[in-house]
């Protein structure tokens, strides 16, 4: 309702002349209340508009702040806008901005995170049609995404003569693969049954329905059954053992074993075991025992001193029988066999230092954890590595009050700094998985014989915590998340290995620091992890000096990218040049480079074995290093780049190794071409020639930089996929059998690199 200071009627007395001031009066205070009440009802009630051009075209004036909300129609999506949103796609530049609140597409919903049943389903059990489903099309749907997650009913069975794929919409076959990417076997794929289906890379996994409640009530009745007679057969031989042990003592023989009939069968004399034989027994070994030759093919053949029982290729006896009253077995063993023995004998006890002892930590994220064990490699066979060269503090705790009994340290739980140590014991590794701790120290003694160095007993345990920025990793509660965990770990560690070592009357010789890090870093700027590194290094050195500790020297690795390293933004996996900076700058000596080994997740990790052929190449590294041998791998020099050839030398190499190219069966030609590895920022390579020290590219294009091992790519739909994205296949001519593996080497891997070609 509109009230006016003088009504029409008293502006207009008997038609008689108006007061123009009394008429605007009126005119103002009538639009200034109908505004007043238009703003009311429009004040946060919205705008829609049939697309984000229209929006735009209505004009900033036409869309005050106060109408609160704006719907766009973009596509297949409702999109809601305020006023004050300028980072997502604003409307205008100045306020009010018209920014994007948040988009509901419900085909995109639909698509990548509901379940669609398909229609239409048809085929055979091999070669699977199917359509999307009508709800799916209504919603804009047109095609599955990476994430999507599908319902489908085969129509019939798999045979198993080709792996089973499906099509949807009539578009391109994917092959159907298990949950953990096998090929499927015959009758997998059950006519009738419901499954769900993820699309991971190029082809569909089945993550439900392999396996209906009908065959886990069969499994589960047929190992009951199992169960039973087990049980069954397990109370039979108890009962045996537990009946009464009878002999019978007669003319000085105790008989324990009879026949049916109850007549002695064996016994044991004074002097040794008693049998009865029977005369089929007798009639052929009274020949052997009493007669001359034997008619037998001869097997062996005579020594001096005994008879040969095996020979090797070359005619040379290996295994032997030594005649005498000293003789007995005797072979020509492995080294292998005798690294092995020397340890778990603890001959090697006798060689180590009496005087010294050496700290020697391990920093770092989940992969200082370690894979976990398998056939390769158990815990049982790394056991057999425990000696007095590498050691344990014995009796901390975790913060829980747990006892710490191995070497992963306490990780997130922290120690309970209340409880100090009560001395040293012989190193653990880890009950599920190793460690880097323990397979890098445990070993370094014997790689340190190898070359004639002093042994010294190492102390050791791991600091880190899986996941954990190198920005936690300080004593500095303003840094990062403010958590101190970390520090705490190693400055607690580090004060009680010199108080116990102390306590022995130990000299404590520098160690190494073994740093493995920067996974949790991928996405960091260039150049921003390395200042980092530097500053925790500066305030790890001055707390070791505070503690009267010489600083060790630092053994890093290089990370190796993930699975997947499409996601990780314009500097993704920087962190990889960064690491490659500290040690081109002396920082740190680069043990090995995470890239070259085996992942067991699809993802990151390695398993067991992984874990101890790098942690045992860090070994040798620190050995070679310590006879003043060159170790570090770094970026190479550009020799030459004209004419559409780029010639870079290895100037780190050492005199005694020469690169090599490590076989194309190493990634089975997946997720690397002919290039061994090789990219450019600006060309592309159209050769690749090795020779000695020095590789030569044939290119085209303007190439401004060189990368090598350092794809970004999606390998996660490899199946059977071993290997992160970083892949390269040169290595050098350098290698050494690993005493932890047998039959396994330790190699010389060239880093992942960026390399500038200038201007």
């Amino acid at each position: 309702m509109v009230t006016t200071t003088k009504t029409p009627g008293a502006i207009y007395p008997n038609g008689s002349a108006v007061a123009k001031d009394d008429v605007r009066l009126w005119m103002s205070e009538v639009v200034a209340q109908v505004n007043a009440e238009l703003r009311a009802a429009l004040t946060d009630g919205g705008r829609a508009f049939v697309g984000r051009a229209e929006a735009v075209a209505a004009g900033q004036e036409a869309l005050p702040a106060y109408v609160g909300l704006v719907f766009t129609r973009e596509g297949t999506a409702l999109v809601m806008r305020g006023p004050s949103m300028s980072s997502d796609d604003p409307l205008f530049a100045t306020w009010p901005h018209w920014g994007v609140i948040a988009r509901l597409n419900p085909g995109v919903a639909m698509r990548d995170a509901g379940v669609m049943t398909l229609a239409n389903v048809a085929g055979t059990g091999d070669a699977i049609t199917a359509d999307l489903p009508a709800a799916a099309r209504e919603n804009g749907v047109t095609a599955t995404s990476g994430t999507s997650i599908i319902e489908i009913i085969p129509i019939a069975s798999n045979t198993g003569a080709t792996e089973p794929t499906l099509s949807i919409d009539g578009g391109a076959a994917a092959v159907i693969k298990s949950e953990t990417g096998a090929v499927l076997a015959a009758g997998q794929l059950v006519a009738g049954r419901s499954y769900l289906l993820r699309r991971r890379g190029g082809a569909w996994r089945i993550v439900s329905g392999g396996v209906a409640l009908a065959d886990l009530d069969g499994e589960a009745a047929a190992r009951a059954a199992d169960v039973l007679a087990l049980t069954a057969g397990i109370a039979d031989v108890a009962n045996q053992l537990e009946a009464p042990n009878e002999s019978v003592e007669q003319d000085a023989v105790n008989w324990w074993v009879w026949d049916v009939l109850g007549r002695a069968l064996m016994g044991w004399s004074g002097t040794g075991l008693r049998a009865v034989l029977d005369d089929w027994t007798i009639e052929n070994a009274a020949p052997r025992i009493l007669g001359g030759d034997v008619d037998v093919v001869q097997q062996t053949s005579e020594t001096l001193d005994g008879r040969v029982l095996e020979r090797d290729a070359a005619g040379n006896a290996i295994w032997l029988w030594r005649n005498g009253d000293k003789g007995g077995l005797d072979a020509i063993m492995a080294q292998a066999f005798w690294d092995r023995g020397r340890i778990a004998m603890d001959i090697e006890g006798g060689l180590l230092s009496t005087t010294a002892i050496q700290l020697c930590g391990v920093n770092g994220q989940s992969l200082t954890v370690g894979g976990d064990y398998l056939a390769g490699l158990t815990r049982a066979a790394l056991e057999a590595f425990m000696g007095d060269g590498c050691l344990q503090l014995s009796g901390t705790l975790f913060g829980d009050n747990v006892p710490i009994v191995d070497t992963l340290g306490p990780r997130s739980k922290g120690y309970n700094p209340s409880v100090p140590a009560t001395g040293t014991e012989r190193a653990r590794p880890g009950a599920a998985s190793a460690g880097m701790a323990f397979p890098t120290f445990a070993i370094l003694n014997a790689h340190r014989r190898d070359l004639g160095l002093p042994m010294v007993p190492i102390l050791t345990s791991c600091h880190g915590i899986p996941g954990i920025l190198i920005e936690d990793m300080d004593d500095d509660e303003a840094t990062g998340s403010g958590a101190t965990t970390v520090w705490n770990n190693f400055s607690f560690w580090n004060a009680q290995a010199k108080a116990v070592a102390d306590a022995a009357g130990k000299d404590i010789l520098p160690g190494w620091h073994l740093w493995d890090h920067g996974t949790s870093a991928k996405s960091s700027p260039r150049g921003g992890y390395l200042g980092k590194w530097w500053a925790l290094q500066a305030d790890s050195i001055a707390y070791w000096r505070s503690q009267g500790l010489q600083p060790p020297r630092y053994c890093m690795t290089q990370p190796s990218g993930d699975a997947n390293t499409t996601n990780d933004g314009a500097t993704g996996w920087s962190v990889c040049d960064d690491i490659l900076d500290i040690v081109e700058q002396g920082g740190a000596v680069l043990g090995t480079c995470q890239h070259w080994y085996e992942i067991a997740d699809n993802n990151v990790h390695p398993d067991a074995v992984g874990t101890a052929l790098a942690s045992e190449t860090c070994a040798w590294a620190m050995a070679e290093v310590e006879a003043g041998r060159a170790w570090s791998i770094l970026r190479p020099r550009v020799l030459s780049n004209a004419g559409g050839a780029l010639t870079v030398r290895f100037d780190s190499l050492r005199e005694d190794e020469v690169l090599e190219i490590e076989g194309a069966a190493k990634y089975g030609g997946a997720g690397i071409d002919a290039h061994l590895g090789f990219e450019l920022t600006g060309g592309a390579v159209t050769g690749v020639t090795v020779r000695g020290h020095v590789v030569v590219l044939q290119y085209t294009g303007a190439p401004t930089a060189l990368r090598y091992a350092m794809q970004v790519q999606d390998v996660t739909g490899i199946p059977g996929n071993r290997y992160t994205a970083h892949r390269g296949l040169l290595r050098t001519s350098l290698q050494k059998p690993s005493k932890i593996l047998p039959g396994r080497m330790l190699q010389r891997a060239v880093p992942s690199f960026t390399l500038s070609l200038g201007a």
